[in-house]
């Protein structure tokens, strides 16, 4: 993938529709036991993304979920949501989500 520090928008939508970039993805568990996996919907880039993104914890908070692992990949978020782009990419991000806290793991 070429990185020129410009957001390629169309490229962003081509690769999720191809299926090369994984759309964010949330796993909400009870109790250590996946409830649910739950995909974002379709996007259109600026705030609809960002709504859409934080659609997802719904789903969680409707399982009664007490862990969640949310999953997204470092450009492709931040270029839908109209962010600043921060970290390694291309890169997997998932997050291991508790009462307690949360660890990142980072797979470039």
């Amino acid at each position: 993938m070429e990185r020129t520090g410009r957001r390629d928008e169309r490229g962003v939508h081509r690769r999720l529709d191809e299926g090369t970039v994984p759309r964010p993805v949330m796993m909400p568990l009870v109790r250590g036991e996946l409830v649910g996996l739950i995909w974002v919907r379709p996007l259109k880039v600026g705030q609809d993304a960002l709504a859409g993104i934080a659609e997802l914890s719904n789903i969680a908070a409707a399982a009664g979920a007490n862990e969640v692992v949310p999953a997204w990949e470092t450009h492709d978020v931040p270029t839908a949501c109209e962010l600043p782009i921060v970290g390694p990419a291309p890169c997997l991000n998932m997050v291991l989500a508790t009462p307690n806290g949360h660890v990142l793991h980072q797979l470039p």
